[in-house]
Formats: structure tokens, C-alpha cells, sequence
């Protein structure tokens, strides 16, 4: 299917696939399996993604859904808090990575094909909101910065105003 639209007077065609992912048949072919990786390596593939509840590191289940909510809410985050979303944006990409191994490499189902589909997509939502989140960290540490650079400058030229007066 083609959809004609206008972009500052020039006409541009763009061409739009309407074609499922899979046909449900239970064989994942070459072709549904091409059609769900350029969905995975989509810009925003993420968009619309629902974040996992829970995702295992290390042997250990982590409630990865409720850990984002409590960052997004926390107004300021601590060194270790930063450091803990580093490491877990690390976990997620690994995940992900071996997600992605797994419907490249593997003869597995279609429909399941699409299910680790849809959770990389919630996995690659995750590492969005988080490094949204470190990147405001790093906003608030560098503003914080900037204000005691700009403190230390202002009692510099008070003692240099003082000093001059004194002379």
C-alpha cells in the first residue's frame, strides 16, 4: 500500500507494509523471521512497549517494571543509583542480545518468535526510560556543578572587591 502525503509542498509517496509479521502456521520462515528483526532494529521499535514485570539477572528475579516507576518518581538519584541503572542498562542489552541470537539462530515457533519479539521491544523500552534517566542525572549533576563554579567565582570577586577597598 502507498500513502501519498505533503512535506512543504513537495509530494513524497511512502510505501507502508501491511503484511503480519507472522501467518500463525506454527514454521517460522525466512522471510517472518527478516520481518521481525528489521521490527526489533527499528528506530522505535520500543514505542508502545510495555516494560517487563520481572527479568532475571544473575539467577536472581528482578522486578524491573517497578524498579523504572521508582527511579522515574525519585526527583534527585544518588551515585549508587546511577551506577545501579548503568549496570542494568548493561544486563538489559546482553538480554537483548541474546534474545535476538536466539531468533536469528534457532528454529523455534513463530508465535514465539514473536513473544521474544514483543520482549525485546519491552526490554529495549526499559534502557530508554533508563538512560532518560541517567541523562537527567548527569543534567542535575552538571547544573550542581556549574552553580558551585559559579559560587566560588562570586566570592572570588567579593574578596577581590573587599581587598581593592582595603587598599
Amino acid at each position: 500500500m502507498i500513502f501519498k502525503y505533503y512535506w512543504y509542498g513537495e509530494n513524497m509517496e511512502k510505501k507502508i507494509d501491511l503484511e503480519p509479521y507472522i501467518n500463525y502456521d506454527g514454521i517460522l520462515s525466512d522471510d517472518e523471521r527478516k520481518r521481525i528483526l528489521d521490527r526489533i532494529e527499528s528506530a522505535f521499535s520500543w514505542l508502545g512497549a510495555t516494560i517487563p514485570k520481572e527479568i532475571e539477572i544473575q539467577g536472581k528475579k528482578y522486578k524491573l517494571q517497578q524498579e523504572i516507576q521508582n527511579l522515574i518518581l525519585n526527583n534527585e538519584l544518588t551515585d549508587p543509583e546511577n551506577d545501579r541503572i548503568t549496570r542494568l542498562i548493561s544486563h538489559l542489552e546482553n538480554e537483548k542480545k541474546v534474545l535476538t541470537d536466539i531468533i536469528k539462530k534457532e528454529s523455534i515457533a513463530d508465535y514465539d518468535a514473536l513473544e521474544l519479539s514483543n520482549r525485546i521491544c519491552g526490554i529495549l523500552r526499559a534502557v530508554h526510560d533508563l538512560r532518560g534517566l541517567a541523562k537527567r542525572a548527569y543534567k542535575v549533576k552538571a547544573f550542581n556543578a556549574k552553580q558551585e563554579l559559579m559560587d566560588t567565582i562570586d566570592d572570588e570577586k567579593r574578596w577581590l572587591k573587599y581587598v581593592k577597598k582595603i587598599k
